[in-house]
């Protein structure tokens, strides 16, 4: 139960509207592409 008792602590964060802020500037829409989607793996070993 170590984990889940430490992890309780991230209830008590408390995000202040300067923070949001700060968020909002640096994680705009679009800044970011990942092409999780367009990689090309081939095929699957298990399907061969």
């Amino acid at each position: 139960m170590e984990k889940p008792e430490q992890n309780l602590g991230v209830v008590e964060v408390d995000i202040t509207d300067q923070n949001r802020t700060q968020i909002d500037e640096t994680s705009l829409p679009s800044r970011v592409i990942a092409p999780y989607y367009q990689a090309d793996f081939g095929p699957h070993s298990f399907y061969r």
